[in-house]
């Protein structure tokens, strides 16, 4: 099973890439395949990845969708 974590500031701070990587290491205990962070100023996700059918091999999380244009 997979892990997903994030974090929120609802006093409008900046979530810092080191604070998701403290909650990252904190979780990571069973060591996972592969591990993804996504930032956007007060809003902050991580995800750590197990790969358990052959469809996950090809899975990027957190998934990111970029603007056309």
């Amino acid at each position: 099973m997979s892990t997903i974590y994030g974090k929120l500031n609802f006093k409008g701070i900046a979530v810092s890439p080191k604070n998701l990587s403290l909650v990252q290491d904190k979780l990571n205990h069973w060591n996972a395949d592969a591990t993804g962070v996504w930032s956007n100023t007060i809003v902050g996700l991580g995800h750590l990845m197990l790969y358990n059918t052959p469809e996950s091999l090809n899975e990027k999380l957190p998934f990111l969708k970029l603007k056309a244009g």
